[in-house]
């Protein structure tokens, strides 16, 4: 499947396409988030051309290009994914305030699930494409629910590109993050597949600036312990 062949995902919200213009579980768990939370909300501020410039950029988050770029190395991350990630959580600190999202906890998801979308001989391309196209069976194996049309299997549904969404997820909360907004969202695209795990952490309705609040929001992608704890546990190496 293409990106010029996926259908557009049935639960859109409207007062995201004016950002991307306009914006250029444990108990210990918990105690070893406190402290911590409030720095993994910090969000780079956006340049003072973007508002100006996006639209007419390949790519709106290529706006953070000269933070990403000053930050790749010591955070040993790609500069196009560093892109992505603050360019996401950007968008979300103006649609979404009191989310506090910041672009550490998406980072760190990111280097989780498939060291941004480098793992397993794939690639992380200047447009923010990872070729090819990432695909991974559920465990236990999961019913097919899309006939195909996201992940290009009508047999079962698979985790979907960097960020590892499934079809149902996708379709609830993918958005483009392209300044042209009538381009479908790609779950390959780090750009698409970082707003919209963005959407869906916010979407759990937790402050993430509060131990309690982040743990809610990243247990609502993977609710598993071990996971939310190796997430606070990356995020942090992007913090301290």
């Amino acid at each position: 499947m293409t990106k010029s062949t996926a259908r557009a995902p049935q639960h859109h919200s409207a007062r995201f396409t004016g950002a991307v213009r306009g914006v250029a579980i444990a108990v210990a768990l918990t105690v070893v988030l406190s402290g911590c939370s409030a720095r993994l909300t910090r969000t780079p501020d956006a340049p003072a051309s973007s508002a100006s410039s996006a639209p007419s950029a390949p790519r709106a988050a290529a706006a953070m290009a000269k933070w990403a770029a000053i930050h790749s190395g010591p955070y040993l991350t790609p500069t196009t994914a560093l892109e992505s990630y603050s360019w996401a959580a950007l968008v979300m600190g103006k649609n979404a305030p009191r989310c506090q999202l910041g672009w550490a906890t998406l980072a760190a998801i990111g280097r989780i699930t498939s060291d941004h979308g480098t793992s397993r001989s794939h690639s992380l391309g200047d447009d923010a494409v990872v070729r090819p196209s990432f695909r991974e069976a559920q465990k236990p194996a999961a019913k097919d629910t899309d006939g195909g049309f996201y992940d290009g299997d009508a047999s079962a549904d698979l985790l979907m590109g960097p960020l590892l969404f499934a079809p149902t997820v996708w379709e609830q909360w993918a958005i483009t993050a392209s300044s042209d907004t009538s381009t479908p969202p790609n779950p390959d695209n780090l750009d698409d597949a970082a707003l919209t795990l963005g959407r869906l952490l916010c979407g759990a309705g937790a402050d993430m600036s509060t131990p309690e609040g982040w743990q809610k929001a990243v247990a609502s992608y993977n609710p598993d312990p071990r996971f939310i704890e190796a997430v606070n546990f990356q995020a942090k190496s992007f913090t301290d």
